[in-house]
């Protein structure tokens, strides 16, 4: 079973990995925020905060790839 079979967007597992994520880019924003962040540490925030977007988008990317694949294997078909 892949990595993505395993991600279950309507689990209790799965909701507390975006309540941890949420954290984590809510902590990740204060240091873009902080006048006492450097320039790397904004940049790193800011670079950490659109991985951990990128892992809330996953059941969705997850969906359109398989729709995608779907779609392809049907006009395959044809």
């Amino acid at each position: 079973m892949s990595w993505q079979e395993q991600i279950k967007s309507d689990t209790s597992v799965w909701h507390g990995v975006i309540d941890y994520l949420q954290e984590r880019i809510g902590g990740l924003t204060l240091v873009c925020c902080s006048l006492e962040s450097t320039d790397h540490e904004i940049r790193a925030a800011q670079a950490g905060i659109a991985e951990l977007q990128r892992m809330l988008r996953l059941p969705q990317m997850i969906a359109s790839t398989v729709a995608q694949r779907s779609q392809a294997d049907k006009s395959r078909g044809y």
